[in-house]
């Protein structure tokens, strides 16, 4: 009777602990992915700031680096298929989407999370749409919105990403 009793006990634990560490553990991967989308953010920053009035192209995500563009290269791992940057037409007059980074996730996590969009700007970040107020400018410090394509995922991603989903 004692061991029905404990094997209920835990097996109520474990249907409350198991949904908690789904999330926490999808949420730690995503908080890897971003952690792996510093590194574009970074060359971003650094073309930016060297390249002046002229385009600079995209980089599709995975592979080696492309001619003319960031000087970024990313290799998918189990959890990020890939970290792509998009182009900037004229670094002396972007506009606020130029430049954005877009983390795609595969494997177990893709259930929960497809992919978050870092966006480069300047000014403050908007609290409704939580892209930047401006775009990129040379003389004011670069700030860096975050959205998800939809409000299901907003539970998987840090509170500053919970933008954009419809």
């Amino acid at each position: 009777m004692e061991l029905i009793i404990v094997t209920a006990i835990v097996g109520i634990l474990s249907s409350i602990a198991l949904p908690g560490y789904k999330k926490f553990t999808v949420r730690a991967r995503v908080v890897e992915g971003l952690m792996l989308g510093t590194q574009a953010k970074m060359a971003v920053i650094e073309t930016y700031t060297v390249v002046t009035a002229a385009s600079i192209a995209a980089y599709d995500g995975t592979g080696g680096v492309s001619s003319g563009s960031y000087g970024y290269r990313f290799t998918p791992i189990d959890t990020v298929a890939s970290i792509a940057i998009a182009a900037m037409a004229n670094t002396a007059a972007p506009v606020i989407t130029d430049a954005q980074i877009t983390i795609t996730f595969a494997g177990s996590i893709v259930g929960s999370v497809t992919a978050v969009n870092l966006i480069p700007g300047s000014g403050t970040i908007d609290g409704v749409t939580g892209i930047p107020t401006a775009p990129i400018t040379a003389i004011a410090p670069i700030v860096w919105g975050c959205t998800v394509s939809n409000a299901e995922e907003y539970a998987f991603v840090p509170a500053r990403c919970r933008f954009g989903g419809a």
